[in-house]
């Protein structure tokens, strides 16, 4: 079956139904695992996944023990999670791709919600263990292959780009480390041009040590408008490549900087003070190059996203 937002086939009407009433209620279920991230960090206790999910029963984004979860208010599974001293043989195939096993108990049980997501193509969170009993949610991803009789399914960012996993996952894995390793490529030699375009020089601060800048997407890099061009780019430093990325700091299409109203106002010491909020109404520094200077309208939607976060 060819995984996607519209299921056809045999009771497509039916799947399509279901998937409808899915939709709302994963998306606000994602939602609160982004509030949740924002707050916390990227590393969540089981106790922070409890109760959490507003307006619904049991509002759990992750099972009390077992490690997949099926709430009763979703029609297929809604986030696994690999505990730390689990049992299953659950592995990494490579960045963004995984192995995940069924429950015990074969295909029935807690795997009938799993293959269901995988039949649906819904979007899944997938709990990965960290030091000190934490959890990484990677999300959202996909279940792109089901072997039930190897009682397992395959696990894919759903950002990742993928190619026919009818020809088998030896050749889709092989045909994947081939794509990577071109798009890595690719990205070195954005890199390169934009650090050339902008002289190895912060666009917002001015520091001229190479090691500590970054080549950073306008539009991001996943976006429809990620196109890797300089145009595209901007030369930041580590503190700014992360302020921009968490929108704490933004560019205006006239080139100005702007800070956070919220950001502005803390106290934290002279780092915050001098290396962020003193760069509020600063004027952007550009490539000489016409061709290299970021575009307006690369930057207005990028601007429209820091105003409303």
């Amino acid at each position: 079956m060819a995984r996607g937002v519209v299921v056809r086939g045999a009771g497509w009407q039916a799947a399509n139904m279901v998937l409808a009433g899915d939709a709302a209620l994963r998306q606000l279920a994602l939602s609160t695992l982004d509030e949740l991230v924002d707050t916390n960090g990227p590393r969540l206790t089981r106790k922070q996944l409890r109760d959490c999910v507003p307006g619904v029963p049991t509002p759990h984004l992750a099972d009390r023990q077992k490690g997949i979860w099926n709430p009763k208010w979703l029609d297929a599974t809604l986030s696994v999670l690999t505990t730390h001293d689990s049992k299953y043989p659950d592995r990494e195939l490579g960045d963004g791709v995984w192995s995940y096993s069924y429950r015990e108990g074969g295909t029935g049980g807690d795997n009938r919600k799993l293959r269901f997501a995988y039949e649906l193509g819904v979007d899944v969170i997938h709990f990965q263990p960290r030091a000190g009993l934490t959890y990484e949610p990677i999300y959202p991803v996909r279940i792109v292959e089901n072997y039930p009789d190897q009682e397992r399914v395959i696990l894919v960012r759903r950002d990742i780009d993928r190619v026919d996993w009818n020809l088998g996952e030896e050749e889709y894995l092989r045909r994947w480390v081939e794509r990577t390793v071109l798009q890595r490529l690719h990205q070195d030699d954005f890199r390169k041009r934009v650090m050339r375009a902008y002289e190895d020089t912060c666009a917002v601060c001015n520091l001229k040590y190479e090691r500590l800048l970054d080549a950073v997407h306008i539009d991001r890099d996943k976006s429809e408008f990620g196109e890797p061009h300089t145009n595209n780019g901007l030369a930041l430093c580590k503190l700014h490549h992360r302020a921009y990325d968490l929108n704490l700091m933004g560019i205006s299409p006239d080139y100005v900087v702007k800070v956070k109203s919220e950001v502005r106002r803390d106290s934290d010491g002279p780092m915050l003070l001098h290396g962020i909020q003193e760069m509020h109404g600063r004027k952007l520094w550009v490539p000489v190059e016409a061709r290299d200077k970021p575009l307006p309208e690369r930057l207005d939607r990028r601007y429209r996203e820091f105003k409303n976060a």
